[in-house]
C-alpha cells in the first residue's frame, strides 16, 4: 500500500484524486486555538468539456487554494484539510472547469465524514451543544443536519428516561430555548434552540413511539402550551407541575403537585 493510499485509510477518505505531499501536515492557530491542517493536491482531469464535449484540447490553467475544510479532530486537535486544486480550460470555447471531490459537498466547508459522525452521535443521549464542540462545528450546524437526516431517513433517537423534566431558559442572552433532562439525576438530556410548539413537536416526534409511552412522570411548570405538548406526546404520563424547585448537589429536588 502506497504512502498516499495509507493517509487516505487514516482520514477513512476515498477519494483516490487526492494526493499528499511529503510535507502534508501543519500545525496553525486557527480561532485562537491550535489546530493541524492537512493539506492535499486534487488533480482530476475531466475527460471532456461539460461545455461543448471537447474532448483533446483541454489544457491545465493554473491552481486555487480553498479555505480549510473541517474534518474530524486528529489526537484531541482540531483538524482541516486544505486543498489546493488543479484547474483546467477548454481552449475551444474557454469555458474553465475546477474538479470537484466527493469527500465534501460543493462550496460547503464541512467534510461529509464529519456531518456522518454528527449524524451518529445524534442518536446518542447527549446535546446538540456537546455534538457541536466535539466536531468543531456550531450549534445550528448540528441541527439543520439532524433535520437533514431525520426528515430523508427517519432517524430515530433510542432512548428517553420513564421521568423526565422539562423546561425553558434565556439561550444567549435572546431568545427562549427548551430543555428536557432526567429528572432522576437532573442530566440534561438535549436543548433545543427553536421552543416553538411546531418544532418542539417535530423534535420530540424523533423518538420511537414505543419509548415515548413508557414515560410515567413529566416535571414542568405551569406553561398551557407545554401541558398540551406532553399530552400529546406521553399519553401514559403524569403531569407534575412545580411549585417550588429547590436545587442540591445530586439530584435536582422537586416539590410540586400532581394534577393528572
Amino acid at each position: 500500500m502506497s504512502i498516499n493510499n495509507s493517509i487516505l485509510k487514516l482520514l477513512n477518505m476515498k477519494d483516490k484524486n487526492l494526493n499528499f505531499t511529503e510535507n502534508f501536515v501543519e500545525e496553525r492557530n486557527i480561532k485562537n486555538k491550535r489546530s493541524l491542517v492537512i493539506k492535499a493536491f486534487l488533480d482530476k482531469k475531466p475527460n471532456c468539456c461539460p461545455k461543448c464535449g471537447c474532448i483533446d484540447n483541454i489544457k491545465k490553467n493554473g491552481t486555487v487554494i480553498l479555505k480549510p475544510i473541517k474534518i474530524l479532530s486528529i489526537s484531541g486537535l482540531n483538524s482541516y484539510l486544505e486543498i489546493t486544486k488543479q484547474l483546467h480550460k477548454c481552449n475551444n470555447c474557454k469555458h474553465k472547469i475546477t474538479p470537484q471531490t466527493d469527500e465534501v459537498n460543493y462550496r460547503c466547508r464541512i467534510s461529509n465524514n464529519t456531518k456522518h459522525s454528527i449524524t451518529m452521535y445524534a442518536k446518542e443521549t447527549i446535546t446538540y451543544k456537546f455534538i457541536s464542540k466535539l466536531h468543531n462545528v456550531s450549534d445550528k450546524t448540528v441541527q439543520r443536519q439532524v433535520n437533514k437526516i431525520y426528515d430523508k431517513d427517519k432517524l430515530y433517537k433510542n432512548y428517553i428516561p420513564i421521568n423526565i423534566c422539562i423546561d425553558e431558559f434565556t439561550w444567549k442572552k435572546k431568545t427562549m430555548a427548551f430543555n428536557i433532562c432526567d429528572a432522576e439525576n437532573g442530566k440534561t438530556l438535549d436543548l433545543v434552540e427553536d421552543r416553538t410548539i411546531e418544532n418542539l413537536n417535530k423534535y420530540l416526534s424523533y423518538y420511537l413511539n414505543e419509548n415515548k409511552l413508557k414515560v410515567e412522570n413529566v416535571v414542568m411548570d405551569m406553561y398551557k402550551p407545554y401541558i398540551k405538548l406532553v399530552q400529546e406526546n406521553f399519553p401514559n404520563a403524569n403531569i407534575i407541575i412545580l411549585t417550588l424547585t429547590v436545587k442540591m448537589r445530586n439530584p435536582l429536588f422537586y416539590i410540586g403537585f400532581l394534577i393528572f
